[in-house]
């Protein structure tokens, strides 16, 4: 019945989101409707279906983050250092507390942060939230919900986390699974040249395009992405969902099965890899030979 979308807009993003799972959604022990707050930089489509909005300015999210958690706390705070940290007076954000902690179930969606101070402070705001959202739990039920990036990536999440007990930035390079968030992440592995050769695979991570120039890559994806002719080596793969089949993670963690809809003229990015295993292992056995 409290809806909390932070930092993301699915109406632009997610465009059945509302009708299926959130605002619009049909609801048997939802009485009285939902309350939407929307806590974001601009008023975005979904800030205009809220019934509150709460414009933030970049640099306070984590200072807005800490301030609720207080108050969810019953923490004493000075008025005056809340509103030079937040740009808000205690009591504007006493009343939201209040609406959060009035939740018979409510849920805070979380967009994406990676573009907002770096990955260090996009993992510090993931932290804020889930441990705002777990003091509120334990007076109510509250739960976090990201909405994801574009693709199957709730897909690969899912993957890393049954092969390796981590879903971001896992590095195997130890011989077991590691995951820091700021430091083993492929993005600021390459932002820090941390590589002597890359592969990558559907599309490139954003910001990577410079620090990519400096060194080989390959590339595997459609030729139509902008990568496929700037790769030092690029393989020609076919669209997941279009031309391979396969299995797609919906945002609510449902797993669909997908077929695709036309025949691929090239091979699917799991046989390219497939076979670059096969050969790399060929070639380790001819020199162990």
């Amino acid at each position: 019945d409290v809806l909390v979308f932070w930092a993301c807009d699915p109406a632009t993003t997610h465009p059945r989101h509302f009708e299926r799972y959130s605002i619009d959604a049909p609801g048997r022990f939802v009485e009285g409707g939902r309350r939407v707050i929307v806590i974001d930089e601009d008023e975005t489509p979904t800030a205009r279906r809220a019934d509150r909005f709460v414009p933030i300015q970049r640099g306070r999210e984590l200072a807005l983050l800490s301030v609720l958690r207080a108050l969810v706390r019953g923490a004493e705070l000075e008025p005056r250092r809340v509103e030079a940290a937040t740009g808000y007076r205690l009591d504007e954000l006493q009343t939201l507390t209040a609406t959060l902690q009035g939740a018979r179930y409510g849920v805070w969606f979380s967009g994406a942060f990676a573009d907002r101070g770096g990955s260090d402070g996009a993992e510090a705001r993931h932290q804020a939230v889930t441990g705002l959202v777990r003091e509120m739990a334990r007076r109510t039920r509250f739960v976090a919900m990201g909405l994801g990036e574009p693709g199957n990536s709730h897909g690969a999440e899912g993957v890393l986390g049954w092969q390796s007990g981590f879903a971001p930035g896992v590095d195997f390079g130890a011989g077991f699974p590691e995951s820091l968030p700021g430091e083993t992440s492929a993005a600021d592995r390459l932002a820090r040249g941390e590589f002597d050769v890359a592969l990558v695979v559907g599309g490139l991570p954003e910001g990577a395009g410079e620090a990519l120039a400096a060194h080989p890559w390959i590339f595997i994806g459609s030729p139509e992405n902008p990568a496929f002719d700037r790769a030092t080596v690029a393989l020609p793969a076919g669209t997941a969902g279009i031309d391979d089949s396969g299995t797609f993670t919906r945002v609510d963690g449902v797993s669909l099965p997908v077929r695709a809809v036309r025949p691929s003229r090239s091979p699917s990015e799991r046989e390219w890899l497939e076979a670059i295993e096969r050969a790399v292992a060929e070639l380790k056995a001819k020199a162990e030979a």
